[in-house]
C-alpha cells in the first residue's frame, strides 16, 4: 500500500500533465495525511510515502507554474470514514464507538472531521476560485498538527 500511495500519483501525473501543459491550464490535488508533515511510530513505509507525495506535488508546482498548471496537497486529519471506523474497531477490541471516542479526544477541536468538509476544500482547490493558489499544503485536522505536534 505504501508504494501505491506514491506510484499511483506519479503515474496519474505522467498521464495528465502533458495535456494540461499543452492547454496552458490545469490543477492537480493530491491527498497526503498528517504523516506528510510529521513522523509516526510504527509507520515508516506509510510516513515515507506520504512525505514523498508532498515532495512530488512541490516539484510539479515548481516545474509547471509557468504553464498555469497548479499542484496542491490536502492533508486530512481524523475524518469519520469507514476506514477510520475499521481502525477504531481494531484499536478497542471491536468496539467501534469506544475507538472513535479515543480518536476524538486526540483532536483539539473536540470532534472528528466529516468527509464533506474535506470534499468542500478539494472542490475549492480544484476550481478557478483558487487560481492563484499553487504549491501549497492544506491541513484540515481540527488542530492536531498545530497543537500536538507529533501524532502517534
Amino acid at each position: 500500500m505504501c508504494t501505491a500511495n506514491v506510484k499511483s500519483l506519479f503515474w496519474m501525473v505522467q498521464k495528465v500533465l502533458p495535456s494540461m501543459i499543452e492547454r496552458g491550464k490545469g490543477s492537480i490535488l493530491a491527498t497526503g495525511s498528517l504523516s506528510s508533515q510529521r513522523g509516526m511510530p510504527m509507520g515508516l513505509g506509510y510516513v515515507v510515502s506520504k512525505h514523498a507525495i508532498l515532495g512530488l506535488i512541490r516539484t510539479i508546482e515548481s516545474e509547471t507554474a509557468r504553464n498555469n498548471v497548479r499542484a496542491n496537497c490536502l492533508l486530512p486529519g481524523l475524518i469519520r470514514t469507514p476506514l477510520l471506523e475499521t481502525s477504531a474497531s481494531k484499536f478497542c477490541d471491536g468496539d467501534i464507538e469506544a475507538g472513535m471516542e479515543v480518536f476524538t479526544r486526540m483532536v483539539p477541536q473536540g470532534r472528528l472531521g466529516k468527509p464533506e468538509e474535506i470534499a468542500e476544500i478539494a472542490a475549492f482547490l480544484m476550481s478557478d476560485a483558487s487560481s492563484y493558489i499553487n504549491g501549497q499544503t492544506f491541513v484540515a485536522d481540527g488542530g492536531i498538527l498545530s497543537t500536538i505536534g507529533n501524532i502517534g
